[in-house]
């Protein structure tokens, strides 16, 4: 404890505190508000329409078959918004949403500073590439929303030195596999960092590969 402490206090940045949760919370419903208001209202064309069926019948979608995707859409289709297409493509509008939140926290806690956060999550939430996606039934919202998990949780990690929070962005990065392989593109960046950024790699480290064989072997 007081290793984490000491650890704690010479991190270039505060841990998130329930003010960064609220905030990231606004973020994030500001962000349902903008896609849901702008989404693709019925059946789509091409790997869109594939989605939104699989999505509610639950089946192998093309390589690489996006399991965890399929499943996690699935449970959002049993909500009652509209026809079954359109909940998919709500589901993408949700994760955008998501990932929106996560980065705020994760520019929070790089930066230190929460009106820069608040600036970068709504430039790159409204940019016209990430818009795009969150308005149709895709799998790069989610895949977005479990990369800014992973990048918050390592930060917060960096802040204040806990396993769990290794432990969560394995978990997180061994299940993203399943949303979308571009994703496996942060491990080695975010070994790198758990490597060189703290000395007390040694001790989390085991914790963020149990979390990643556990969401590696959910998948399966």
């Amino acid at each position: 404890a007081a290793g984490d402490k000491a650890m704690s206090a010479n991190s270039s940045s505060h841990p998130l505190d329930r003010r960064d949760a609220w905030i990231a919370t606004l973020v994030a419903l500001t962000g349902v508000v903008i896609y849901v208001r702008t989404a693709a209202p019925g059946l789509l064309p091409g790997d869109g329409g594939e989605f939104q069926v699989l999505g509610n019948l639950v089946g192998h979608a093309h390589t690489t078959g996006y399991w965890v995707y399929t499943l996690l859409a699935r449970a959002w289709a049993t909500l009652p918004l509209g026809s079954p297409a359109y909940r998919i493509t709500l589901f993408s509008a949700a994760m955008g949403a998501v990932a929106m939140g996560c980065l705020y926290l994760a520019a929070r806690l790089a930066t230190d500073d929460r009106w820069a956060a608040l600036v970068a999550a709504a430039a790159v939430g409204t940019s016209a590439t990430v818009w795009s996606q969150a308005t149709i039934a895709e799998v790069y919202t989610p895949g977005a929303a479990f990369a800014a998990g992973i990048l918050v949780l390592l930060l917060q990690w960096a802040a204040l030195p806990r396993a769990r929070y290794l432990m969560a962005a394995g978990l997180l990065g061994g299940l993203s596999l399943g949303i979308h392989g571009s994703v496996l593109l942060l491990a080695p960046a975010a070994l790198a960092f758990v490597l060189l950024g703290r000395p007390l790699w040694r001790r989390d480290l085991p914790a963020a590969l149990c979390g990643a064989i556990v969401g590696l072997l959910a998948q399966g």
